[in-house]
């Protein structure tokens, strides 16, 4: 099963702008996340095609697909995003209205990525141990989950996008 979520952001240098991710339930490990500027249902297709390309989800047999956990956005109850996912062959489970909780690890990522967004150039490190950012071999930081595995599709320097600096200060 996957969950999808959107949390609203104060990019450095862009304005406010909604993190839109797909994670893997199971391992969670992120599969695809962007910046959108709107929470619409073409926005939200954008993410989720992401996370179908990056795992080859179309590959699957239809009755093997996974599922898609969702909250009860405009969005994501939209005509057009029950239309795309019935053409992919995803099954959508809504969460119950008001209850958060169903969609936690999600909720708990875009928690800890808020938590840390405004973090200077020196407390990089003790960010690192939580889990927010790891760096490469090329030393590039990169968005983690929070339990330390690199996501599968990112493709954005996270350092740049959400601190407003590179690592060399």
């Amino acid at each position: 099963m996957w969950a999808t979520d959107a949390s609203y952001f104060r990019v450095s240098g862009w304005g406010y702008h909604y993190m839109v991710t797909v994670m893997d339930d199971y391992s969670r490990s992120i599969l695809a996340w962007k910046l959108q500027v709107d929470m619409t249902a073409d926005s939200l297709i954008q993410v989720v095609q992401l996370a179908i390309d990056a795992t080859g989800m179309t590959e699957v047999p239809l009755e093997d697909r996974t599922r898609l956990l969702s909250d009860n956005g405009s969005g994501y109850v939209s005509r057009a995003f029950r239309d795309y996912l019935n053409l992919v062959g995803i099954r959508h489970i809504r969460a119950a209205p008001y209850h958060p909780q169903t969609n936690g690890k999600l909720e708990r990522y875009h928690q800890t990525v808020h938590l840390h967004q405004n973090v200077r150039t020196s407390d990089l490190s003790s960010v690192n141990r939580i889990g927010v950012i790891a760096y490469t071999s090329s030393g590039r930081a990169v968005l983690c989950t929070h339990n330390e595995r690199l996501c599968a599709a990112h493709q954005k320097h996270f350092v740049e996008f959400f601190f407003g600096y590179g690592l060399d200060g």
